[in-house]
């Protein structure tokens, strides 16, 4: 099971946010450098870890009875009450 800071890196690649955003940034034209600065990489990062936080949230229900681990709440946690985990984990990130 992968501890939190591996786990960011990884999940924001396999979201899907990032084929998004890029489908955004064609529709405004925004400047590769623009797009490449630290600051808006950094961004791009932290919408990514809300989406999969989110997602993670939303999903696990349906993922606490199976077997797949690429949910945080699942890794963070292992097998506790669907409720009192999210509500655990929700508390923590805030």
């Amino acid at each position: 099971m992968r501890d939190i800071k591996s786990y960011f890196p990884l999940r924001r690649d396999t979201i899907g946010t990032l084929p998004s955003f890029s489908l955004i940034e064609l529709h405004f034209n925004i400047p590769d450098h623009v797009i490449n600065h630290p600051t808006i990489q950094r961004m791009t990062d932290l919408c990514t870890d809300m989406v999969s936080i989110g997602n993670d949230l939303y999903s696990y229900n349906a993922e606490y009875v199976s077997p797949f681990q690429d949910n945080k709440v699942k890794a963070n946690k292992g097998t506790g009450n669907p409720a009192t985990t999210k509500t655990t984990i929700s508390s923590q990130l805030s």
